[in-house]
Protein backbone atom coordinates (compact mmCIF):
# COMPACT_ATOMS: atom_id res chain seq x y z
CA UNK A 1 0.00 0.00 0.00
CA UNK A 2 2.82 2.37 0.96
CA UNK A 3 0.59 5.33 1.78
CA UNK A 4 -1.52 5.34 -1.39
CA UNK A 5 -4.63 3.78 0.05
CA UNK A 6 -6.89 4.89 -2.80
CA UNK A 7 -4.49 3.45 -5.38
CA UNK A 8 -4.11 0.22 -3.42
CA UNK A 9 -7.88 -0.12 -3.09
CA UNK A 10 -8.37 0.36 -6.83
CA UNK A 11 -5.69 -2.21 -7.61
CA UNK A 12 -7.07 -4.75 -5.13
CA UNK A 13 -10.61 -4.26 -6.44
CA UNK A 14 -9.40 -4.93 -9.99
CA UNK A 15 -7.70 -8.11 -8.76
CA UNK A 16 -10.88 -9.10 -6.95
CA UNK A 17 -12.92 -8.81 -10.15
CA UNK A 18 -10.47 -11.02 -12.05
CA UNK A 19 -10.50 -13.62 -9.30
CA UNK A 20 -14.29 -13.43 -9.01
CA UNK A 21 -14.67 -14.21 -12.72
CA UNK A 22 -12.27 -17.14 -12.44
CA UNK A 23 -14.12 -18.51 -9.41
CA UNK A 24 -17.46 -18.13 -11.19
CA UNK A 25 -16.17 -20.17 -14.15
CA UNK A 26 -15.17 -23.02 -11.87
CA UNK A 27 -17.27 -22.71 -8.68
CA UNK A 28 -15.92 -25.92 -7.12
CA UNK A 29 -12.29 -24.90 -7.51
CA UNK A 30 -10.90 -24.39 -4.00
CA UNK A 31 -7.77 -22.65 -5.30
CA UNK A 32 -9.79 -19.88 -6.98
CA UNK A 33 -11.98 -19.50 -3.91
CA UNK A 34 -8.85 -19.17 -1.78
CA UNK A 35 -7.45 -16.53 -4.14
CA UNK A 36 -10.78 -14.69 -4.02
CA UNK A 37 -10.58 -14.74 -0.22
CA UNK A 38 -7.10 -13.20 -0.35
CA UNK A 39 -8.47 -10.34 -2.46
CA UNK A 40 -11.26 -9.75 0.03
CA UNK A 41 -8.71 -9.68 2.84
CA UNK A 42 -6.57 -7.07 1.08
CA UNK A 43 -9.57 -4.86 0.37
CA UNK A 44 -10.82 -5.10 3.96
CA UNK A 45 -7.36 -4.11 5.22
CA UNK A 46 -7.45 -0.95 3.12
CA UNK A 47 -11.02 -0.12 4.11
CA UNK A 48 -10.10 -0.47 7.78
CA UNK A 49 -7.08 1.80 7.27
CA UNK A 50 -9.39 4.35 5.64
CA UNK A 51 -11.85 4.09 8.51
CA UNK A 52 -14.61 2.71 6.27
CA UNK A 53 -15.82 0.21 8.87
CA UNK A 54 -19.20 -0.42 7.25
CA UNK A 55 -17.48 -1.22 3.95
CA UNK A 56 -14.95 -3.42 5.74
CA UNK A 57 -17.78 -5.31 7.46
CA UNK A 58 -19.46 -6.01 4.12
CA UNK A 59 -16.19 -7.34 2.66
CA UNK A 60 -15.51 -9.39 5.81
CA UNK A 61 -18.96 -10.97 5.47
CA UNK A 62 -18.29 -11.96 1.85
CA UNK A 63 -14.90 -13.31 2.88
CA UNK A 64 -16.44 -15.26 5.75
CA UNK A 65 -18.78 -17.04 3.34
CA UNK A 66 -15.84 -18.09 1.16
CA UNK A 67 -13.79 -19.26 4.13
CA UNK A 68 -16.76 -21.15 5.54
CA UNK A 69 -17.18 -22.90 2.17
CA UNK A 70 -13.47 -23.84 2.15
CA UNK A 71 -13.60 -25.07 5.75
CA UNK A 72 -16.73 -27.17 5.23
CA UNK A 73 -15.21 -28.70 2.13
CA UNK A 74 -12.03 -29.76 3.96
CA UNK A 75 -12.37 -29.31 7.75
CA UNK A 76 -8.92 -30.81 8.37
CA UNK A 77 -7.07 -28.24 6.26
CA UNK A 78 -5.02 -26.29 8.84
CA UNK A 79 -4.80 -23.05 6.85
CA UNK A 80 -8.54 -22.94 6.19
CA UNK A 81 -9.26 -23.64 9.86
CA UNK A 82 -7.14 -20.67 10.84
CA UNK A 83 -8.60 -18.42 8.14
CA UNK A 84 -12.15 -19.17 9.23
CA UNK A 85 -11.28 -18.39 12.85
CA UNK A 86 -9.60 -15.15 11.77
CA UNK A 87 -12.68 -14.19 9.76
CA UNK A 88 -14.86 -14.48 12.83
CA UNK A 89 -12.34 -12.53 14.92
CA UNK A 90 -12.04 -9.81 12.26
CA UNK A 91 -15.79 -9.45 11.98
CA UNK A 92 -16.06 -9.27 15.75
CA UNK A 93 -13.44 -6.52 15.85
CA UNK A 94 -15.26 -4.47 13.18
CA UNK A 95 -18.59 -4.92 14.97
CA UNK A 96 -16.88 -3.66 18.14
CA UNK A 97 -15.55 -0.54 16.39
CA UNK A 98 -19.04 0.10 15.03
CA UNK A 99 -20.44 -0.18 18.56
CA UNK A 100 -22.43 -3.30 17.68
CA UNK A 101 -21.78 -5.51 20.70
CA UNK A 102 -24.48 -7.98 19.66
CA UNK A 103 -22.76 -8.40 16.28
CA UNK A 104 -19.42 -8.80 18.01
CA UNK A 105 -20.90 -11.40 20.34
CA UNK A 106 -22.41 -13.37 17.44
CA UNK A 107 -19.15 -13.30 15.46
CA UNK A 108 -17.05 -14.39 18.42
CA UNK A 109 -19.51 -17.12 19.42
CA UNK A 110 -19.51 -18.48 15.86
CA UNK A 111 -15.71 -18.47 15.87
CA UNK A 112 -15.68 -20.16 19.26
CA UNK A 113 -17.90 -22.93 17.89
CA UNK A 114 -15.46 -23.47 15.00
CA UNK A 115 -12.55 -23.58 17.47
CA UNK A 116 -14.42 -26.10 19.62
CA UNK A 117 -15.07 -28.32 16.60
CA UNK A 118 -11.40 -28.24 15.67
CA UNK A 119 -10.24 -28.82 19.25
CA UNK A 120 -12.62 -31.76 19.76
CA UNK A 121 -11.74 -33.42 16.47
CA UNK A 122 -8.01 -32.70 16.72
CA UNK A 123 -7.00 -32.08 20.36
CA UNK A 124 -3.33 -31.62 19.42
CA UNK A 125 -4.09 -29.07 16.70
CA UNK A 126 -2.78 -25.67 17.88
CA UNK A 127 -5.23 -23.77 15.65
CA UNK A 128 -8.23 -24.99 17.62
CA UNK A 129 -6.49 -24.52 20.96
CA UNK A 130 -5.38 -20.96 20.21
CA UNK A 131 -8.81 -20.18 18.79
CA UNK A 132 -10.43 -21.33 22.03
CA UNK A 133 -8.12 -19.08 24.01
CA UNK A 134 -8.47 -15.98 21.80
CA UNK A 135 -12.21 -16.17 21.36
CA UNK A 136 -12.93 -17.27 24.92
CA UNK A 137 -10.85 -14.43 26.31
CA UNK A 138 -12.46 -11.90 23.96
CA UNK A 139 -15.98 -13.02 24.84
CA UNK A 140 -15.22 -13.05 28.56
CA UNK A 141 -14.54 -9.31 28.41
CA UNK A 142 -17.91 -8.42 26.89
CA UNK A 143 -20.33 -6.89 29.34
CA UNK A 144 -23.67 -7.47 27.69
CA UNK A 145 -27.01 -8.84 28.93
CA UNK A 146 -26.71 -11.58 26.29
CA UNK A 147 -23.77 -13.10 28.18
CA UNK A 148 -24.03 -13.61 31.93
CA UNK A 149 -21.13 -13.10 34.31
CA UNK A 150 -21.09 -16.86 34.97
CA UNK A 151 -20.88 -17.57 31.23
CA UNK A 152 -18.08 -15.04 30.82
CA UNK A 153 -16.22 -16.58 33.74
CA UNK A 154 -16.65 -20.09 32.28
CA UNK A 155 -15.20 -18.90 28.96
CA UNK A 156 -12.19 -17.44 30.74
CA UNK A 157 -11.72 -20.62 32.78
CA UNK A 158 -11.81 -22.68 29.58
CA UNK A 159 -9.21 -20.40 27.97
CA UNK A 160 -7.00 -20.68 31.05
CA UNK A 161 -7.30 -24.49 31.07
CA UNK A 162 -6.15 -24.62 27.44
CA UNK A 163 -3.17 -22.35 28.18
CA UNK A 164 -2.20 -24.38 31.23
CA UNK A 165 -2.39 -27.60 29.22
CA UNK A 166 -0.20 -26.11 26.48
CA UNK A 167 2.23 -24.79 29.11
CA UNK A 168 2.46 -28.19 30.83
CA UNK A 169 3.26 -29.87 27.51
CA UNK A 170 5.89 -27.24 26.71
CA UNK A 171 3.90 -26.04 23.70
CA UNK A 172 3.15 -22.51 24.84
CA UNK A 173 5.43 -20.13 22.92
CA UNK A 174 7.91 -18.10 25.00
CA UNK A 175 6.14 -14.82 24.22
CA UNK A 176 2.88 -16.24 25.63
CA UNK A 177 4.19 -17.67 28.90
CA UNK A 178 2.65 -14.83 30.92
CA UNK A 179 -0.85 -15.34 29.50
CA UNK A 180 -1.96 -17.90 32.12
CA UNK A 181 -1.09 -15.43 34.90
CA UNK A 182 -2.93 -12.67 33.06
CA UNK A 183 -6.07 -14.81 32.77
CA UNK A 184 -5.81 -15.84 36.43
CA UNK A 185 -5.75 -12.15 37.34
CA UNK A 186 -8.80 -11.47 35.17
CA UNK A 187 -10.60 -14.34 36.89
CA UNK A 188 -9.81 -12.83 40.30
CA UNK A 189 -11.22 -9.51 39.10
CA UNK A 190 -14.42 -11.27 38.04
CA UNK A 191 -14.94 -12.84 41.47
CA UNK A 192 -17.84 -11.12 43.22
Amino acid sequence: MQGDLAGALKSYQAGLEIRRRLAERDPDNAWWKCELSISHGLISDVLCEQGDWAGALKIHQANLEIRRWLFERDPGHAEWQLELLLSHLNMGAVHEVLGDLDGMLQSCQAGLEVARRIAEREPDNPVGQVGLVALGAALSQLETPALSRAERRALLECALAVLERLQERGELPPDQQTLPDLLRQKLKEMTP
